[in-house]
């Protein structure tokens, strides 16, 4: 501040007079008349008073703020000059200290003039006169707002009395001279604010106007200001507005309206405008109104559906997923196509239709745990973030991501080497509805792993995989047995139960094997009997293998006490071996398979062409009576059944002197000739075979030799004399 100093004319003070201005705007009476309201306020209320109306948005606000804010106006721009004929005043001082005490002298006095009650409201009813307090708490009814602004207001009134009490530094004199004047400022406040107060009655002064015009632009913008007024007047009024800019075809209107008022009614009247113009979201609500109403026509809901697939077609994720539904059961693979086009849109409902279809693989979706476990951890994540509604029965994000853990961990366990996952991954890939090539392939990798560390349900599971050919397994035979014969091996019950019995009927390609046979049937009555290799006893089952078991040992005994296993006679018997041949054949008929017998047949013909007896005479009623696999043959049987009886065959030369006496086979009967191959064998040396009955097959030759003896004797005597 500067000292009490006689000076020369100080230079003009903007602080001085803004400071003064500010006072008067403040303290000073501005007399005004509006309508039936009469009195004085301060200039600065009619200005706040005026912005403030300008600022509410309608007519009424609107001329309020333009009366009260011209009155503040005129009042402020007189203020100024008073301001400016004080400042000029006090210029005339040429002491700084009394310069500065007289304005603060005149801004003191000026508050305390306003606290007097000098302010004046009034109207029909009489008129009151207050002070500024008053006043002030009477209109402004935030208190914290008051003093807010009273405290700015001093803060600002006493920075002005500083600033021109000091001697500025030169650069802020020099900015202070090249300071645009004060009118400019002022002009640039008044822009901006009539600007503000334009933009604030946009709705009044130009949106309304041009809605009237009919520009369909106007509408909407008077519509949504209406839109978000409250109450109902304010709603239907936004309504009217917007179906002038619909019916005019505005497309936005049509929406918005449909959104304020979503009736069937309004829908029915706007949805399809907008589904025609080719709106993908129009056309999916179209077909969800059409669809829910039973008295839509057949052609509304065929235009519903063609927009449905063409909205679909243009990308719409709604559309795509509601047309997957409709698909889902005649072509899943279309269905399939869409949900997944709609999924990488990240859409809840469509992420949710993949992941439980490809963990459970049905028709049209191969099972793909892989990708069950990718949708699930998305619809986990979706959740979380609130990105999309998942439906009222969906699971929580920790649901979701729960079942893809289970779906990594059992991949996981399944690629680390352990049987029980390989098993289970398989087993949950084979069981589903539609497991599809790569299921299938990785099914049977997985169980081959498994079996190829020695579990036996694995291979048992190959087993029947190849031999039934199940799960759109291709079949093969060997491949099948292979597994199963490792399973067998370790005593596997369910494995053995199949084994065993196709020993004996050679089913599954499986060849007679009646020792193998044996040794199955005694692990399976053991089992059942007393509770072993992983089974619970059982007393039917025990009792039905017994039976089987008890079978199969009465089939070796009937080859004789020196059986030997069929592999063993199989070597012998591709080495030439004529006995071998022999029992080879006589055990393959105990199989119950075509395969064997007609087998059996082949290598008796070799034994028999060995000069084997047995075989000869074996083959002799085959090629008698026929068999698939040798044709009827009595010349083959005549010479086969004579070959056996040369070679002294018990049952052969019996055979053959029946034939001679019988005449069968194509013999000429020769009661003579029949007679000498009875004595024959009688007398002679014979030879008898395992299972031949020596007493009884001696007794009927001798019986048939007494009769052919009697026949003769008859003949002999009924012969006329020579």
């Amino acid at each position: 501040m500067q000292t009490d100093q006689a000076s020369p004319t100080p230079q003009r003070s903007p602080a001085t007079r803004w400071l003064l201005w500010l006072t008067l705007l403040h303290t000073l009476p501005a007399p005004f008349w509006l309508y039936v309201v009469a009195g004085t306020v301060p200039a600065a209320g009619l200005l706040g008073a005026g912005a403030i109306s300008l600022f509410l948005g309608d007519r009424q606000s609107l001329m309020m703020g333009a009366v009260l804010g011209g009155m503040g106006l005129v009042w402020a721009v007189v203020f100024y000059l008073l301001a400016w004929l004080l400042e000029f005043l006090l210029r005339r001082i040429r002491r700084a200290l009394l310069r500065s005490l007289l304005l603060l002298a005149l801004v003191v006095a000026a508050f305390l003039l306003g606290l007097a009650p000098i302010y004046v409201i009034g109207g029909h009813g009489g008129s009151e006169q207050m002070g500024l307090p008053g006043l002030l708490t009477g209109f402004v009814k935030n208190p914290a707002l008051l003093h807010a602004y009273a405290a700015g207001l001093f803060l600002l009134l006493s920075g002005l009395w500083v600033l021109q009490a000091i001697r500025l530094p030169p650069f802020l004199q020099a900015v202070q001279r090249r300071a645009p004047p004060t009118y400019i400022m002022i002009l640039l406040l008044a822009g901006v604010i009539a600007f503000s107060a334009v933009y604030a009655q946009r709705i009044a002064l130009i949106c309304m106007p041009a809605g009237e015009a009919g520009m369909t632009w106007g509408q909407l913008c008077v519509a949504r200001h209406l839109r978000d007024r409250p109450g109902h007047s304010g709603r239907q009024d936004a309504i009217n507005w917007y179906e002038r800019a619909a019916q005019q075809g505005s497309r936005t209107a049509m929406r918005e309206l449909m959104a304020l008022q979503p009736g069937n009614d309004v829908l029915r009247k706007w949805l399809p405008a907008l589904a025609a113009d080719g709106d993908p979201e129009a056309r999916l609500r179209w077909w969800q109104l059409v669809t829910g109403d039973r008295q839509a026509s057949a052609e509304e809901k065929q235009t519903a559906r063609t927009w449905l697939n063409e909205a679909a077609g243009a990308g719409h994720v709604g559309a795509a997923v509601t047309l997957g539904r409709l698909l889902v059961k005649e072509e899943p693979a279309a269905a399939r196509k869409l949900w997944e086009q709609a999924a990488e849109h990240d859409d809840g409902d469509a992420l949710r239709e993949l992941a439980w279809r490809y963990a459970a693989g049905v028709p049209g979706f191969p099972i793909n745990l892989r990708r069950a476990a990718d949708y699930n951890e998305r619809l986990a994540a979706g959740v979380e973030a609130k990105q999309f509604d998942t439906g009222m029965h969906s699971l929580s994000a920790a649901g979701y991501r729960q079942q893809a853990a289970a779906i990594r961990s059992l991949l996981q366990e399944a690629e680390s080497g352990r049987t029980g996952a390989q098993l289970k991954l398989a087993s949950r890939l084979l069981e589903s509805a539609n497991p599809g090539a790569a299921g299938r392939t990785e099914a049977i990798s997985l169980l081959e792993k498994a079996a190829g560390q020695g579990d036996v349900t694995a291979q048992h599971e190959l087993g029947k995989l190849f031999i039934f050919g199940r799960k759109g397994v291709e079949k093969d035979l060997p491949r099948g047995r292979n597994w199963w014969n490792l399973a067998a091996a370790q005593n596997h019950v369910p494995t053995l139960r199949y084994v065993a019995e196709a020993r004996i009927s050679g089913k599954y390609g499986y060849p007679l094997d009646l020792g193998a046979a044996r040794s199955g049937f005694t692990v399976l009555v053991e089992a059942f009997t007393y509770g072993r290799h992983g089974v619970a006893a059982n007393e039917r089952n025990a009792a039905y293998w017994q039976s089987a078991l008890r079978d199969t040992e009465r089939r070796i005994a009937r080859l004789g006490p020196d059986y030997q296993p069929i592999g063993t006679l199989r070597k012998q018997a591709d080495a030439g071996d004529a006995d071998a041949q022999y029992r080879l054949g006589l055990q393959l008929l105990e199989s119950y398979s075509p395969d064997a017998r007609a087998e059996a047949l082949q290598w008796w013909i070799r034994a028999a062409a060995a000069g084997d007896h047995r075989a000869q005479f074996r083959l002799v009623s085959y090629y008698d009576r026929g068999h698939p696999a040798l044709a009827k043959n009595h010349a083959r049987v005549r010479e086969l059944l004579q070959q056996a009886a040369a070679g002294r065959h018990a049952q052969g030369l019996y055979t053959l002197g029946l034939a001679y006496e019988k005449g069968r086979y194509g013999f000429k009967r020769d009661l003579d000739l029949a007679g000498e191959i009875y004595r024959d064998f009688l007398n002679g040396d014979v030879v008898f075979h395992d299972g031949d009955d020596q007493d009884r097959l001696t007794g009927m030759v001798r019986g048939r030799a007494k009769a052919v003896d009697r026949m003769l004797e008859f003949r002999n005597r009924s012969k006329p004399d020579g």
